[in-house]
């Protein structure tokens, strides 16, 4: 066993198998490539300040949802801290708060680590909570499981990602174009969650009480080059491990844009970009928790409650 960071670099903190962490990392089969991700969000963490926006977005509704939840929440775990907004309204409110980044450009971060093994003791937090950073994990619901491993009993995951139908207008253009005029289709934006799936996976990792609810931001932009040198500023273009390498030729995307505006743009001749939000609320599962009755023991009936005459049907 060796105590890392990420990829190597020793630290007191972490300690899990570096060998598998390594297969892992070579694994053909995977979708993204955390070391091309990781570079572009250590390439722009300087100047993100100028394309937070949906980070602050996020980063607000998480903090509300928070705040609507009469609880104490001593020790808190940030996995993918990016932004120091959740820090700035929780951190009053909480004896410990960790903010683990995957970028050792953030000079806020307590420590790096690997998001798919999750560096940390069982049992360790009351909350862990994640802005817009798990939709670039090659196993999310591992992710997810062993976020489940590291609460405490009715311990809350609280988090946000994108969800499928972000930039579905730059998606349309891309695949439009890709077809008609290159004859093939290349994935140049990353496949995200569906809203259903998510409280599936949620399920799956054997949470309880799960809520995934959902916003979709409309963003209007000048033109579509505007939109990528956004897209640019977070951190958020393409890290598909088996994308296309070759250069496109240089009409591929003003034709891209022209087909955008085309097709996408509102009254004023501005094109529209949706991202949308995914919500996801969920508990360690205790004893302390609400269960489900068990069937048959309602001691009211539906006609009781809407005020009509019950009437049995023949069998």
């Amino acid at each position: 066993m060796l105590k890392i960071d990420f990829f190597g670099k020793t630290s007191h903190i972490v300690e899990m198998d570096f060998a598998t962490l390594q297969k892992s990392q070579n694994d053909p089969n995977r979708l993204f490539d955390l070391d091309l991700y990781r570079t572009r969000l250590e390439k722009c963490q300087n100047n993100l300040g100028n394309y937070d926006f949906l980070l602050k977005e996020a980063g607000d509704n998480l903090c509300d949802r928070l705040l609507d939840i009469k609880r104490e929440f001593k020790t808190v775990l940030e996995l993918g801290h990016r932004h120091n907004g959740l820090f700035e309204t929780i951190k009053n409110k909480s004896e410990t708060y960790i903010r683990s980044s995957i970028i050792e450009a953030n000079e806020n971060k307590d420590c790096l680590y690997h998001p798919e093994f999750l560096p940390y003791k069982d049992k360790s937090f009351d909350l862990v909570i994640s802005n817009l950073h798990a939709h670039h994990i090659n196993d999310l619901p591992g992710f997810l499981i062993q976020a489940k491993r590291l609460l405490k009993k009715d311990g809350l995951l609280l988090m946000s990602l994108f969800g499928v139908e972000t930039l579905n207008e730059l998606r349309s253009s891309l695949t439009k174009i890709s077809a008609n005029e290159f004859g093939n289709i290349s994935p140049r934006l990353s496949p995200l969650v569906d809203i259903r799936d998510a409280g599936g996976l949620l399920q799956r990792a054997g949470f309880n009480l799960p809520v995934t609810d959902k916003e979709v931001l409309t963003v209007t932009y000048a033109n579509a080059f505007q939109l990528l040198v956004d897209l640019r500023g977070m951190g958020e273009t393409n890290p598909l491990f088996n994308q296309n390498k070759k250069t496109p030729p240089k009409d591929f995307f003003p034709k891209v844009c022209t087909d955008y505006a085309h097709n996408f743009s509102n009254d004023e001749g501005r094109i529209k970009a949706s991202f949308e939000i995914i919500y996801l609320t969920a508990w360690r599962p205790d004893e302390s928790q609400q269960q489900p009755l068990k069937p048959g023991s309602a001691k009211a009936t539906l006609s009781d409650a809407l005020k009509t005459t019950e009437i049995e049907l023949d069998k």
